[in-house]
């Protein structure tokens, strides 16, 4: 006697084990080592670092703008304050805040110089027409 009684399977399983037959044939044939080349590597370039910008300003661009309101503060008062000069410590002042030492220092000289020349401007006689 048979420990095993082997049935004759119905019409349904016989479509599903060809399903299933199909799909495992599938998946080995997937599995299967062909001699295709390997793809070649894609080149990555390396874009160079460039250092953080300082978040402190130097000693002489604090220097300068502190000088360039003084002087700007003295025109006013003497009111002899040119309107150039209120503008180049506008823009001192906003190169400080992006903390750039050079356009600070830059600006902020020239609003001292803008300054001297307009109370020197006072010194000289009154222009008749």
């Amino acid at each position: 006697m048979h420990l095993f009684f082997v049935k004759k399977p119905s019409p349904q399983c016989r479509g599903r084990a060809a399903w299933f037959g199909a799909a495992f044939g599938v998946l080995l044939s997937s599995c299967a080592v062909t001699d295709a080349p390997m793809p070649t590597p894609i080149p990555v370039v390396v874009a160079p670092v460039t250092p953080p910008a300082p978040l402190v300003l130097t000693e002489a661009a604090a220097t300068a703008l502190s000088v360039a309101e003084e002087r700007v503060a003295d025109a006013r008062a003497k009111r002899a304050l040119w309107t150039a000069a209120v503008r180049e410590l506008a823009s001192a002042r906003a190169a400080a805040k992006a903390f750039d030492s050079a356009k600070t220092i830059q600006h902020a000289d020239e609003a001292v110089i803008l300054c001297k020349l307009s109370i020197e401007q006072l010194k000289a006689p009154p222009v008749t027409w």
